[in-house]
């Protein structure tokens, strides 16, 4: 096995003297399931997450007060419906209107906010088929309980202990504290805005929130506020309190306007706030502390005007892709990070009926499987989840830290021998058919010979 590798290689070094006529660090669009006899109980798809094991794609949708299961192909990245629950069916309740949806880090658990129902609602997880059982829901509004009224955000810390809410109609965010068995909630914290009786300001109309890697930073994104408030853990403690506030034209900060969307990267030094007027990009100062640095704007990023409406902002689990959708303008955008300073380089933008993209229509939100190749968009107008794909800006650069090296190299040619997709490294499958080819190869040993290729728009 080690010498036909060596072999592999050394005939694909001869090769790569020769040019290749590969694109590089693209979108393509690879379809949609839609639904325009409600078949799926797609209308509205609002939301959308796939499972930490990528078996499978969920989607809330809006219109229908359902939550969709999709079994999804872990090589071609499509999915086929499973099964869907309907709020007030049988024994499901706290699905109406339903905006968010995301699963345990465990994929145990599955957690929906409604917007208009007021209320989380959670669901166990069959690990094998994905299929879900109403487990329970948590109620908001005026009989309910504050900071759970009109959800917007929802997001689990990384270690699968909380469930954190963005409460639009509340201004307020609540840490709700999650059974890891049972996968049932209680409150723990509730942090309301200064206009509520709080002792935080910049949570006027709340509409994201993200945790840190390590489980030691919150961040929530306010449009009523233009705001991103900055949480850190009291690990004494384990709440949460108000470290930083950053407000639209205070100081030199831009690109909060309406802010509607909040990632974090994988290495925690970024966040990116996704606002009206641009991508607001922050930094880890040390010490806990977080800075502005500056505000990506432009036609390609915050289109043209307040019709653009951009929805949601996410990163690839590598953290050198960034992506947003503008449901506004049916925009699926995709930005380059350079991983040491964290800027952001526009890359591609699909848009929706341009060349063979149909799937955009009220682009709400979207969501990455665990390999970071594969971007499930929700489609409101479209009734519809849409799948599109990223090619690899350096074919073999499994890690995307911008070069190949001779592990990747090795590990490209054991699977074209062993004629297995490289699910683990889509990377070197450049074309996405599921196997690796000599060409693929000798693209691969090009690339670590130092001509990856430049990121350009």
């Amino acid at each position: 096995m080690k010498s036909v590798t060596r072999i592999l290689i050394v005939g694909a070094l001869f090769l790569a003297a020769f040019p290749s006529g590969l694109a590089a660090g693209r979108l393509g669009f690879v379809g949609k399931l839609a639904d325009p006899e409600n078949n799926y109980h797609l209308r509205g798809a609002h939301g959308v997450a796939v499972s930490p094991d990528g078996r499978n794609v969920y989607v809330v949708s809006f219109d229908d007060n359902a939550i969709v299961v999709l079994g999804r192909d872990l090589v071609t990245g499509w999915v086929t419906f499973a099964e869907a629950h309907l709020d007030q069916s049988g024994v499901v309740r706290g699905l109406f209107r339903p905006v968010r949806v995301v699963v345990s880090p465990d994929g145990t658990h599955v957690y929906v906010g409604a917007f208009f129902g007021d209320a989380v609602a959670v669901f166990a997880r069959d690990p094998v088929s994905g299929q879900l059982e109403f487990v329970e829901a948590l109620f908001g509004g005026p009989r309910g309980q504050f900071g759970l009224t009109q959800v917007h955000g929802l997001t689990l810390s990384p270690d699968g202990q909380e469930l954190v809410v963005a409460s639009y109609g509340d201004n307020a965010v609540t840490v709700l504290q999650r059974d890891r068995l049972s996968g049932k909630l209680n409150v723990s914290q509730v942090v309301r805005d200064s206009s509520e009786g709080g002792e935080v300001s910049g949570l006027i109309r709340p509409t994201a929130v993200a945790v840190s890697p390590d489980g030691s930073h919150l961040f929530v994104t306010s449009s009523g506020s233009s705001s991103l408030v900055h949480f850190r853990r009291d690990r004494s403690s384990t709440m949460f309190f108000a470290e930083e506030i950053f407000l639209e034209g205070v100081g030199n900060v831009s690109g909060l306007d309406g802010a509607i969307s909040v990632a974090v990267s994988p290495d925690g030094l970024d966040v990116y706030a996704l606002g009206m007027n641009g991508v607001a990009h922050f930094r880890d100062r040390g010490q806990g502390r977080f800075g502005f640095i500056d505000a990506l704007a432009g036609p390609e990023v915050v289109g043209y005007g307040e019709s653009s409406a951009p929805t949601e902002i996410a990163i690839s689990p590598q953290g050198s892709a960034v992506l947003l959708t503008r449901g506004g303008d049916d925009v699926l955008v995709l930005l380059e990070r350079d991983r040491q300073t964290g800027s952001l380089t526009v890359i591609d933008a699909l848009r929706d009926d341009e060349g063979s993209v149909d799937g955009l229509a009220g682009a709400a939100a979207l969501s990455l499987d665990p390999t970071g190749r594969w971007i499930y968009v929700a489609a409101q107008y479209d009734d519809a989840v849409s799948i599109f794909r990223r090619w690899p800006r350096c074919v073999g650069d499994c890690n995307e830290d911008g070069a190949v090296s001779v592990d990747e190299l090795v590990g490209a040619v054991r699977a074209l021998l062993e004629e297995q997709p490289p699910i683990s490294c889509w990377q070197v499958d450049y074309d996405g058919d599921g196997r690796v080819t000599v060409d693929e190869i000798v693209r691969s040993v090009r690339e670590a010979l130092g001509q990856c290729p430049v990121a350009s728009v």
